[in-house]
């Protein structure tokens, strides 16, 4: 059982192992391992909903140990690199992501993607499209704009790679794919986000950027549904 996974261990991994892959179990499967101070890496998404990520890492704070989550498209080579050559379009002003699907899983690296090239603190979000998350727009207070789209695979290719594109007043530059052979970066480098928390007791990711992207899908849905744009300080702050 999980209760007896969680004896005499040092850490424990939650995987992304719920089909379609959207987090609803993370907190039941990371509860006992918290509530025993045994920090925990808990695969993307972080969660399901908003109120499930605030209670796992108020379990990890009341309890005196570590939660750590992030996506591997925040922090690949590729990303890295393309982040690198804003300069050449003047600087950030809109990206598009093409993502892999609806999924939370799928999305949650498309928001990887964005916060890894345009950083966190996303102001609102609206939502188009003919299926749940379809269409994303993030708005930054200070006017850019990232848009994720992740389409229906009635109609493209399946496939595990990531496209981006970055717009601004001097034209526009394209990543090189990410995808499979491409990831492996990224892993490596939560591996050992991952180690230096258990060493520092520290979480390596602050907990506000790991609720963002649980509160923009959050608030995408309910953007879609009202067509409004909703603001994220409403959900974070509520």
């Amino acid at each position: 059982t999980i209760e007896e996974a969680a004896i005499d261990v040092d850490a424990a991994y939650i995987a992304d192992a719920n089909t379609p892959g959207d987090g609803a179990d993370h907190l039941e499967l990371a509860r006992p391992f918290l509530e025993k101070s045994i920090p925990c890496f808990v695969d993307k998404p972080f969660t399901s909903t908003l109120a499930d990520a605030k209670e796992i890492i108020r379990l990890a704070e009341e309890n005196n140990t570590t939660v750590m989550s992030t996506s591997i498209l925040s922090h690949c080579d590729e990303g890295i690199q393309f982040k690198r050559r804003f300069d050449e379009i003047g600087g950030q002003g809109m990206l598009i992501v093409k993502g892999l699907g609806p999924a939370n899983g799928a999305v949650i690296h498309g928001l990887g993607l964005v916060h890894g090239l345009f950083g966190y603190g996303v102001e609102s979000v609206h939502c188009t499209g003919s299926h749940s998350l379809e269409c994303i727009e993030l708005c930054y207070p200070d006017g850019r704009k990232a848009f994720i789209i992740n389409p229906d695979f009635e109609f493209f290719p399946i496939t595990c790679t990531f496209y981006c594109s970055a717009y601004n007043k001097l034209g526009v530059i394209h990543a090189k794919p990410i995808g499979d052979p491409e990831f492996h970066t990224g892993t490596r480098r939560i591996f050992k986000l991952f180690k230096k928390m258990l060493d520092t007791g520290k979480p390596p990711v602050p907990y506000k950027q790991m609720l963002e992207p649980i509160a923009i899908m959050e608030a995408a849905r309910i953007a879609q549904k009202e067509g409004r744009a909703v603001f994220l300080k409403d959900l974070l702050e509520g």
